[in-house]
């Protein structure tokens, strides 16, 4: 395999996430990246940094571009990553709405590009092993009857996550990595619910707080989200599925009920991001092969999100899919 030069575009908290994880992967090599703030990255050596992307893709000869930056700008920055014939790792959720989500799919076409959408429950060992557990039809809690998620995190590290344009609030954001494990689950709903309360953050009022409500042919599902904890609170992940004949409990590092239902791990690692990026690089290297999410499954988990955003300003309003 030759040496993938990957440029990275935005380094804030997440990206340095990913980029420690680059480091493990022998033939992966971070050449650049852009920032409007910071001028090196430490335990990387010979990267560029540039304040100006459209230079930085001009420039340095990438093979993939690894997006985070804030949401509002996934889609400009990613389809000029395309029209440079650039592969691309974007950071979840793809775009703020379903219309810029199709502007990149589209430019992801028409440049014979492959493009991941970020999503880590798919890749975080308790998560991946119950979904492949129901899935493979030997479950022992029958039928799914529902399933219940909490998400409870104190607000993000910066100040362009009060803006709701720009994040989308605590829904588009947060709830989302939940949505998104349920519709890999269940598939889109028939229709959408959801109650939510605003915060104040940086003088700005957004969604900080919500529970929304999917709803299927034979099940249901609800996704609790907050940004309203205390600074010292520590993430809280946690789901329920309960079937007709019983149910599994799990949170980010234990399946209480796992030795009970014999489930195998799926993942040699416990870290999501690596699983992640391990998938990403095995794709780009093996390119008939597909992505554990296509970029069309990235656009629903954002349509359903706008849905949940639409019942809470109307007041808990029921939005069918369809109509939406």
């Amino acid at each position: 395999m030759e040496e993938l030069k990957v440029g990275v575009i935005g380094y804030g908290y997440i990206a340095k996430i990913h980029m420690a994880i680059l480091k493990i992967f022998p033939n992966v090599k971070v050449t650049s990246v852009f920032s409007r703030t910071e001028k090196k990255v430490r335990g990387h050596r010979n990267i560029s940094f540039y304040k100006d992307y459209d230079k930085m893709l001009e420039k340095e000869k990438l093979d993939i571009a690894m997006i985070t930056t804030p949401t509002h700008t996934h889609q400009e920055i990613s389809c000029a990553c395309a029209e440079k014939g650039i592969d691309i790792f974007l950071e979840k959720p793809m775009a703020r709405n379903v219309i810029e989500c199709d502007k990149i799919i589209d430019s992801m076409k028409e440049n014979n590009i492959k493009l991941f959408v970020g999503h880590s429950l798919r890749f975080w060992s308790t998560y991946a092993n119950v979904k492949y557990y129901l899935e493979n039809n030997n479950s022992e809690i029958g039928t799914i009857q529902s399933i219940s998620s909490k998400r409870l995190s104190t607000f993000p590290w910066s100040k362009w996550f009060a803006d709701q344009k720009k994040s989308g609030g605590v829904i588009l954001d947060l709830s989302i990595h939940d949505i998104d494990y349920i519709l890999w689950i269940l598939g889109t709903p028939i229709s959408v619910s959801c109650k939510a309360s605003k915060i104040n953050k940086y003088g700005m009022d957004l969604f900080g707080e919500s529970i929304t409500n999917l709803n299927y042919q034979n099940a249901n599902a609800e996704c609790e989200a907050s940004w309203a904890q205390p600074e010292d609170y520590e993430l809280l992940m946690k789901t329920k599925i309960i079937g007709s004949d019983g149910y599994i409990e799990f949170d980010e590092e234990t399946i209480y009920n796992k030795e009970d239902l014999q489930m195998e791990d799926v993942y040699k690692s416990a870290n999501a991001y690596y699983n992640q990026l391990e998938h990403f690089f095995d794709v780009i290297v093996n390119r008939e092969k597909k992505f554990l999410l296509s970029p069309r499954e990235a656009k629903e988990a954002v349509k359903v999100c706008l849905a949940s955003i639409k019942s809470a300003e109307n007041e808990g309003k029921v939005i069918f899919l369809e109509d939406f």
